[in-house]
């Protein structure tokens, strides 16, 4: 019974360590895609207008949108 009660606490422990590495690694991920970090980014972009850049704020808002942003490889795009 002891040893059944031990291989059980071993198994979450293990099941609870991978959990929270699941957990930091989304963390990790979603930290890739801050909305402070692209507004940096636009406010260096000296060819937009002021108003294209609050447009790209509001666009900001979307993670997705984000992402595109960053992936984006065409500087024209």
């Amino acid at each position: 019974m002891a040893a059944k009660l031990g291989d059980f606490i071993e198994f979450r422990k293990n099941h609870i360590e991978k959990t929270m590495k699941k957990l930091d690694d989304k963390k990790r991920c979603e930290d890739d895609y801050l909305v402070e970090k692209y507004i940096d980014i636009v406010d260096t972009l000296e060819e937009l207008t002021d108003d294209q850049k609050a447009d790209v704020n509001e666009l900001f808002q979307s993670d997705m949108n984000r992402q595109i942003f960053l992936k984006t490889k065409n500087p024209n795009v």
